[in-house]
């Protein structure tokens, strides 16, 4: 019975494309968040790095190679 519930198939076929429409954004949605979610965790994990060989640059030089460098 719960199966019959979540089938599409007795809407009325107008309802059952605006319904299948829904879940399409939905998923289209999905898709794009994850992929936005992943591209700042690959940015966040460049910029770990980089903070972590700037600290080890100056832990084993003395020195702050952001204050030697001007950007």
């Amino acid at each position: 019975m719960s199966y019959h519930l979540l089938s599409l198939e007795h809407y009325q076929p107008s309802l059952r494309r605006l319904l299948y429409r829904l879940m399409e954004l939905l998923m289209l949605g999905a898709i794009v968040t994850g992929y936005w979610m992943y591209d700042c965790y690959e940015s966040g994990q460049a910029a770990l790095k980089q903070a972590l060989i700037d600290l080890a640059h100056a832990n084993f030089t003395g020195s702050n190679p952001k204050s030697e460098q001007p950007y």
